[in-house]
């Protein structure tokens, strides 16, 4: 490889890198708001009311410290893009 191109292909990876924004996780209300509904917030504790079909799809989305507590029983597939799937009893 010549000089000129380790150069050309040095600065088309700077390029893009510089350019790839990491994609942040998003609210879960914002991104299925169809399944998850707010019923109370404040500075200190966020309660979420959740209900999903079987079969039915949550978009990803982040999880701060959280606590969860299950009104009914149910199996959960949970799928991460860099972990693949995780069954959750």
């Amino acid at each position: 490889m010549t000089r000129w191109n380790r150069f050309l292909v040095g600065t088309l990876i700077t390029i893009v890198l510089s350019v790839v924004v990491p994609v942040q996780p998003q609210d879960v209300v914002k991104v299925s708001p169809e399944t998850h509904a707010i019923l109370l917030e404040n500075e200190r504790v966020r309660v979420l009311n959740v209900h999903a079909k079987p079969g039915e799809k949550v978009g990803m989305h982040s999880h701060p410290a959280s606590t969860l507590y299950y009104l009914t029983d149910g199996k959960l597939k949970v799928t991460c893009p860099m972990a693949g799937p995780n069954n959750v009893p």
